[in-house]
């Protein structure tokens, strides 16, 4: 019988990524609200496996896609994770 092995990972805090501009308004979670040309400075990047791009606003818990807003300066990072069972 395989063993799961359990990773924990540590939450890696928001870093300055850059910044995109929002194509239209924007209503996250809660209160979070975004107007048209809105410039924010994005925390996170990630790229999906079928090439979707996804960013999250620095120092809150909001996450837009690509199609939302416009790239401006936004570094990503590719990065693999491996896990293995035994």
């Amino acid at each position: 019988m395989a063993k799961v092995i359990r990773f924990n990972i540590p939450k890696v805090p928001d870093a300055e990524l850059g910044t995109v501009t929002f194509k239209a308004d924007y209503t996250g979670h809660g209160d979070e609200k975004f107007y048209k040309g809105q410039t924010v400075k994005i925390g996170r990047a990630m790229m999906s496996p079928g090439g979707g791009k996804y960013y999250k606003v620095f120092e809150t818990k909001v996450w837009v896609t690509a199609k939302e807003v416009t790239d401006n300066n936004v570094k990503m990072e590719q990065k693999r994770v491996y896990r293995s069972v035994l």
